[in-house]
């Protein structure tokens, strides 16, 4: 039994620490600005970057904040998530 749960944990281990390395590499892959890919990479002009700005739905980052901000305090304080 003892070396069942040893092997356990340390499948468990081994697992925690692959997904860390694929989330950080995916993570850190990923386009750091969506509208520079979509103009061609580094030769991008800020005129189409704008536009691709335009056409992507603008910056919603911050609207996106506020409401998992939004959202956190409602689960903290109400233990509810908000309509």
């Amino acid at each position: 039994m003892f070396q069942y749960l040893v092997r356990r944990i340390l499948w468990a281990i081994l697992l925690f620490i692959v997904v860390t390395f694929v989330t950080f590499v995916i993570f850190f892959m990923a386009p750091v600005a969506p509208e520079r890919l979509v103009c061609g990479g580094d030769q991008a002009r800020p005129s189409c970057m704008a536009n691709a700005v335009q056409r992507l739905g603008g910056n919603e980052d911050d609207e996106l904040a506020v409401h998992r901000t939004y959202a956190l305090v409602s689960i903290c304080a109400f233990w509810s998530l908000p309509e």
